[in-house]
């Protein structure tokens, strides 16, 4: 029986993207249980209340943020000394690995942890894990729908989101970048279905850390997509309301201001050397915890320049919103002056809305799906106590944002080229005008 040459090449394809399923199953299931027995470990302690002190202490900043609520001190929430005295109260001793965390989300969401500090920390340190957990599987659920996957789709992707490392780091902690996730993700999935009103609403929850929207909003406000804003205004009108409720008039001007000079800050909850913005990157390239704005300064325009460029050049509408958003999340995540590892997990969000969108125009996920299996590499072998003391995650989110705009000029040039009309099959060029 002969086999032709096509018939081997196949085959060998088939074999080959077999083997690199099965290989990235077993790395994705090793990786997930390690990190569910370190979990469980980590978790166990707190509830014996034998945890030692360390970075990964960020729920206790929570807990103590809540408590000052409680007893009328929500104007202390940016007095990082004021609320180090709470943590070591409820501790019984300093926290983090400098002895001190300090408050960086906005007051309102230190009023939604009033009910809860009145548990025990051990108890509430669980209860946030729960909590963070369920927005994880809430994100991955919503994630497999923005994206369509089949069922074996699913199985790898799922594993692969579920086991990143970064995603670890943000149960760990008891972080909240979730609400990012979701409030981008559902703005995305409600704007393409045309409810632009409840996607702006949605955005909402991403205020949780507002600096990280900022770009999306000024895409907004560039393309005048008020149907949008008018859905987005009024919550975050609403949870600004909350916010002086909780903090006084005061915090107007003393959250940004306290979120400017915590950029200068080398210890107090923060570590620019472990942070993977252009920042971080400066500061684990020169060896410098505080480095010079003036680096920022000078990368920064180039980012913006980018991102306007694209902008300018793309119509805001539902086909081309999935490339814009990876573009502007992209961008954001590099110019964010607090990009921790926790945070990490917007970047294959960024990823996805690529994915989407190549997915939408030619039927397929083409290159997205081997940068998403870089990213999930390059996140396991540089991320914090890796193999690679060397921050790989800002070039990979770099070349994410190069992509992002190549891919969206290329569409441009398509929709700017003049198309010529077709007659029983063949191409005529447009009629001259004979005037």
């Amino acid at each position: 029986m002969k086999v032709s040459r096509t018939n081997l090449v196949l085959a060998a394809k088939r074999v080959i993207k077999f083997a690199s399923v099965g290989v990235l199953l077993f790395l994705f299931s090793l990786q997930l249980v390690d990190a569910a027995a370190d979990l469980a470990a980590f978790q166990r302690a707190r509830l014996e209340g034998t945890s030692t002190q360390g970075p990964h202490e960020d729920y206790v900043v929570f807990y103590a943020a809540g408590k000052m609520v409680g007893s009328g001190d929500g104007h202390k929430l940016y007095d990082v000394a004021e609320v180090a005295k709470v943590e070591t109260s409820v501790m019984g001793r300093p926290v983090g690995g400098r002895g001190e965390l300090a408050y960086f989300n906005p007051p309102f969401v230190a009023l939604s942890f009033l009910l809860p500090s009145y548990l025990s920390v051990e108890v509430f340190s669980l209860a946030l894990l729960l909590f963070v957990a369920g927005m994880v599987v809430l994100a991955g659920v919503l994630l497999s729908r923005f994206l369509g996957l089949s069922k074996s789709q699913l199985l790898v992707a799922g594993l692969g989101f579920f086991s990143l490392k970064c995603v670890f780091w943000l149960l760990l902690h008891g972080q909240l970048s979730m609400f990012i996730f979701i409030g981008w993700l559902g703005f995305a999935m409600l704007y393409i279905r045309g409810e632009k009103g409840w996607a702006g609403a949605t955005l909402a929850l991403a205020l949780v850390k507002p600096q990280v929207s900022l770009l999306l909003l000024a895409m907004l406000f560039w393309k005048r997509d008020w149907q949008t804003l008018r859905g987005f205004l009024p919550v975050a009108a609403g949870l600004a309301g909350i916010s002086l409720l909780v903090s006084g008039p005061a915090v107007i001007i003393d959250y940004p201001e306290f979120l400017m000079d915590s950029t200068g800050f080398d210890g107090k909850g923060v570590s620019t050397m472990g942070m993977y913005g252009i920042n971080g990157f400066i500061a684990k390239l020169t060896g410098d915890p505080t480095p010079s704005n003036l680096w920022l300064l000078a990368l920064g325009p180039i980012v913006l320049a980018m991102v306007l460029d694209g902008w300018r050049k793309t119509e805001l509408s539902a086909a081309n919103l999935p490339l814009l958003a990876a573009l502007t999340l992209s961008a954001g995540l590099l110019l964010n002056p607090h990009l921790y590892f926790q945070d990490i997990v917007l970047l294959p969000l960024a990823l996805a809305f690529g994915a989407r969108y190549a997915y939408d125009r030619r039927g397929k996920f083409g290159y997205w799906m081997p940068l998403a299996v870089t990213a999930w590499i390059v996140q396991e072998v540089t991320g914090p106590s890796a193999a690679i003391d060397f921050n790989l995650l800002t070039p990979l989110m770099a070349g994410l944002l190069i992509v992002s705009y190549v891919e969206l000029a290329r569409a441009s040039a398509r929709v700017a080229e003049p198309r010529a009309a077709s007659y029983d099959g063949f191409e005529i060029s447009p009629p001259l005008n004979a005037a």
